[in-house]
């Protein structure tokens, strides 16, 4: 059996191991912060892939703006840089602005 850390640096955060959320602290410790980027990732793939169909600019916009929700939380535990929060707020709204352009062109 393989001993883990109690202790260890998150982000610019120490974290202790606390029964439920040991689980994510160790695969964020285990893959050097890119833990919670990947989730944040997938979550914006699949909700992107969703809304293609219809209108991309829209599709973009409330991919970024779903993934701008778990980010923050993300965020506040140091899961992710805080620098991409506000990267994915600039993405929603430029995709709304996207949005719109095509919904304007298809006429």
């Amino acid at each position: 059996m393989w001993d883990l850390p109690t202790n260890f640096t998150v982000g610019n955060s120490t974290q202790t191991v606390d029964g439920i959320g040991s689980i994510f602290q160790y695969a964020q410790y285990a893959t050097n912060d890119w833990f919670g980027m990947g989730i944040i990732l997938m979550i914006w793939l699949i909700s992107f892939g969703v809304g293609a169909m219809v209108n991309v600019g829209r599709a973009f916009a409330s991919a970024s703006f779903i993934a701008l929700v778990f980010s923050v939380y993300f965020a506040r535990i140091g899961a992710v840089n805080p620098t991409i929060p506000f990267i994915l707020l600039i993405a929603t709204i430029a995709g709304f602005f996207w949005a719109k352009g095509e919904r304007v062109a298809s006429y």
